[in-house]
């Protein structure tokens, strides 16, 4: 088939961009969120705040 070659590239490109995606998102650590007023320490959300 033409088109296979093609296709093993494509899919195999997607498996390691996947594979690096998920390892940056779970190097990231707990979820940061901004606070606008200055005034304010930042802090992180726990899971319980999540939910």
């Amino acid at each position: 088939m033409p088109y296979q070659s093609g296709l093993v590239i494509v899919f195999d490109a997607a498996a390691i961009l996947s594979v690096i995606a998920a390892i940056a998102w779970f190097s990231r650590g707990k979820k940061y969120v901004h606070v606008k007023d200055s005034s304010q320490p930042a802090h992180s959300v726990t899971e319980s705040q999540t939910r």
